[in-house]
């Protein structure tokens, strides 16, 4: 309940008058400055406690999931780690294995070309005889 100036400036003169104004200023200093309706009673402070356990058992709880949530994050880390380290090695796989690849075909393209030359050698030679065989046959 607030505090109602008149009363108390009242009952401060009635004990002026009775205890004197020493006594009475220690006595009233002893009151709270605002009124009874500011200070926490027992039953109060059971009621906050009860709430700092709930929010406490709340932090645990959390605290628990962090720390699991964590666990899982450092578990995925690890794995991402072990498949970076799985690419770099498929990618140096795949490397020299394409570098194989264009060696075969580079391989593969002289020989092509081995064999057009060769084959338009051969397609000469034939022309040649074809040509040799049609003069001795025409007697020219």
């Amino acid at each position: 309940m607030a505090r109602d100036n008149e009363r108390w400036d009242r009952l401060r003169t009635a004990l002026n008058e009775r205890l004197g104004i020493e006594v009475t200023d220690d006595l009233l200093a002893q009151f709270p400055p605002d009124g009874w309706g500011d200070v926490a009673r027992s039953q109060d402070l059971v009621s906050v406690n009860a709430r700092i356990d709930q929010v406490e058992a709340r932090m645990t709880s959390i605290e628990t999931r962090m720390t699991s949530i964590e666990a899982k994050v450092d578990q995925i880390e690890a794995h991402l780690t072990s498949l970076g380290a799985r690419m770099g090695s498929l990618e140096n796989e795949i490397r020299v294995k394409f570098t194989s690849m264009e060696n075969h075909i580079g391989v593969l393209d002289g020989r092509m070309k081995l064999m057009v030359t060769g084959g338009i050698a051969l397609i000469g030679i034939v022309l040649a005889i074809q040509v040799q065989t049609l003069f001795v046959m025409t007697g020219l």
